[in-house]
């Protein structure tokens, strides 16, 4: 694990010294929320559940398609010298769940101060978090195969997106419970939610090895 935190060290580092990119990231989620609340008046409580989760989504996508749109042929190749697949994939996994939760937060931020019509807030936060967790997983894990197979960056939301719909889908039932809804057992979402994720780290974890030499 010393080499996965390492490397995520070095993302990091990487996207301090690139501001600019990280910052326009916020700017795009900023400006993006605060279109919608300008143009909509009165926004039903279903399509600020979808609004919310359409902005993330693309927020999320554009931060790890620039992460991988760096790596380009000759770090791959370090990184082929020095470290193995489960290591790459696991760091890329982790440091992409720390920006997303970032990005997540600070939408969520912006969303709850211009006005929004959630009930509950502590489920609100839940599917938040989780939401941000799952896609960074979903999406390292297509772009990582994505990356390797040398396709544009564009092809992630294509290759990503008929494995984001039943994530999306139990998200937007834990939304539902933060914004009124009744649910005997709200819990079963949660552990959906988790359970799809882990299924996805397992299979990014079998996999890219298989296409690490290539």
């Amino acid at each position: 694990m010393k080499i996965v935190w390492q490397l995520v060290k070095k993302e990091w580092q990487y996207e301090m010294r690139q501001k600019v990119s990280f910052v326009a990231l916020l700017l795009y989620g900023l400006i993006t929320v605060f279109l919608i609340f300008l143009l909509l008046d009165n926004v039903e409580s279903y399509v600020w559940n979808t609004l919310y989760w359409v902005v993330l989504l693309f927020t999320v996508v554009n931060a790890i398609v620039k992460s991988f749109s760096k790596e380009y042929e000759g770090i791959m190749l370090y990184y082929y010298q020095t470290v193995g697949a489960h290591q790459f994939f696991l760091a890329k996994v982790i440091y992409h769940s720390i920006i997303t939760l970032v990005l997540g937060g600070f939408i969520f931020l912006i969303f709850h101060l211009l006005g929004n019509p959630v009930v509950q807030l502590k489920y609100m936060l839940y599917s938040t978090f989780l939401g941000c967790i799952s896609m960074a997983v979903l999406f390292s894990f297509v772009g990582a195969l994505n990356n390797k197979a040398g396709q544009a960056g564009s092809m992630n939301i294509v290759l990503g997106f008929p494995l984001l719909i039943p994530q999306l889908l139990l998200l937007a039932r834990v939304n539902g419970i933060a914004l009124g809804e009744v649910v005997t057992q709200p819990n079963i979402y949660f552990l959906g939610i988790l359970a799809y994720s882990l299924l996805i780290i397992a299979a990014g974890y079998i996999l890219y090895p298989y296409i690490w030499r290539v």
